[in-house]
C-alpha cells in the first residue's frame, strides 16, 4: 500500500466549474497545517492540454521543497525530466547541474508564472490568494488531511494554468 505524501500536487487544464469561493478561516486552517514544514516531498501529477492534440498530455513525478529555498521538480513519466525552481530562476538540471537557466529579471512574463508555481509548491497561502480565486478548501480534518481548489485572476496566468489543485495530510 502506498501511503500518500504530505503535499499531493495535481495541475489541471480542465474545464473551469462554477464554485462558490473558500473562506478565509479554511484558508488559514490549511496555512496553520503547513507553517511548521521547512521541507515539504510529495507527488504529481499533472494534465496538459494542447489544441493540436485530442488528448491531454498527462506527467506524473515527484517534488521537493526547501522552504524559502526553492523546488526540485522531477518528472519521471512520460518523459524523465529535473526542473529547479527558485524566486529567482528557474533552471533545467542535467546530469546534477543546471544546463539552462532563466532568470525571472530578464524575462518579467516568466517571472510572475516563477512566482506562481514557487506558491503553489511551498502553498503559501497569501502570495496564492493575490494571483488565485480559493474556489474550494477543505480545512484539515482529524487526519491532517486538506484540500483546495484555485483559478487564477491574471490573464497571464490563465494562458498557462485554467485551475489547480492542491491537497494534503499526513505520510
Amino acid at each position: 500500500m502506498r501511503i500518500p505524501p504530505p503535499l499531493l500536487l495535481l495541475l489541471c487544464l480542465l474545464p473551469r466549474a462554477a464554485l462558490a469561493a473558500a473562506s478565509d478561516a479554511d484558508l488559514q486552517a490549511i496555512k496553520l497545517r503547513l507553517a511548521p514544514f521547512a521541507t515539504l516531498t510529495g507527488g504529481f501529477e499533472q494534465s496538459k492540454k494542447i489544441r493540436v492534440i485530442k488528448k491531454p498530455l498527462r506527467s506524473e513525478g515527484d517534488f521537493i521543497l526547501l522552504k524559502d529555498k526553492g523546488v526540485l521538480w522531477r518528472s519521471a513519466k512520460p518523459i524523465a525530466s529535473t526542473l529547479r525552481i527558485r524566486r529567482e530562476d528557474i533552471a533545467q538540471i542535467k546530469d546534477g547541474a543546471a544546463a539552462v537557466i532563466v532568470s525571472m529579471k530578464d524575462q518579467p512574463a516568466l517571472g510572475l508564472i516563477g512566482k506562481v508555481l514557487f506558491a503553489v509548491f511551498s502553498a503559501d497561502i497569501d502570495e496564492l490568494k493575490r494571483h488565485f480565486e480559493f474556489t474550494r478548501a477543505l480545512p484539515p480534518d482529524g487526519a491532517g488531511h486538506w484540500e483546495a481548489s484555485l483559478r487564477p485572476r491574471d490573464a497571464l496566468v490563465r494562458k498557462v494554468v485554467e485551475r489547480i489543485e492542491l491537497s494534503g495530510g499526513r505520510a
